[in-house]
């Protein structure tokens, strides 16, 4: 599973949300226009390589993906977070996880940006 966006090495942070909520457009706001899917009830942080938390976890960066090709001739390739397959037992448990991710953009208006959330992830 990938979660794409943002330039290849950029810190990012993954996070989790058990709760399933509905995502919201134009957030924080038009001019941003980022969908976040995350609630302040359920998210749980994965993995921190921005630091939001507390000290940031080495190396956690988006990588090049490869399978994508430029938005426009000369631009770099975007960057992606590459998951491993997640695997369930023969007995699904009724769990539906969210996960997105944060990652720094000095561009954007508020100094991150969100990749597109993956959901429901059943379980």
């Amino acid at each position: 599973m990938a979660l794409e966006g943002g330039t290849p090495g950029a810190p990012v942070t993954l996070v989790v949300d058990v709760t399933s909520p509905a995502p919201v457009t134009q957030f924080p706001n038009a001019t941003a226009n980022m969908v976040v899917a995350l609630s302040t009830i359920g998210s749980s942080v994965v993995f921190d390589g921005i630091g939001m938390l507390g000290a940031p976890t080495p190396g956690f960066n988006l990588a090049p993906n490869p399978s994508t090709t430029p938005p426009t001739a000369g631009t770099p390739l975007p960057g992606s977070l590459t998951l491993p397959t997640m695997v369930t037992g023969p007995t699904p448990a009724g769990i539906n996880l969210t996960l997105q991710a944060f990652y720094l953009d000095p561009s954007s208006p508020i100094g991150i940006r969100l990749t597109w959330p993956r959901y429901p992830i059943a379980f």
